[in-house]
């Protein structure tokens, strides 16, 4: 009974590692990498707002050192 307990579990040890290979094998090239916003100059961008379905908004500025919030004494 002993042997074929472990051989039952030998055979779930096996498929759980061809599962997980399957799973975690690298993919190459299914989804090509392209920017987020389609914007010709984005250097020309200074501020923009950002939402979500439920209706919260946050306002992000462009400021010397990077992009800030307005609204939170441009926490950085």
């Amino acid at each position: 009974m002993n042997t074929l307990i472990h051989r039952v579990l030998l055979g779930v040890l096996v498929l759980q590692i061809i599962l997980a290979a399957l799973l975690w094998w690298p993919r190459s090239g299914e989804m090509a990498a392209e920017p987020l916003l389609d914007i010709a100059d984005a250097s020309a961008v200074v501020a923009m707002r950002v939402s979500d379905a439920a209706g919260s908004e946050v306002r992000l500025a462009r400021i010397e050192t990077g992009w800030a919030l307005p609204e939170a004494d441009d926490y950085p």
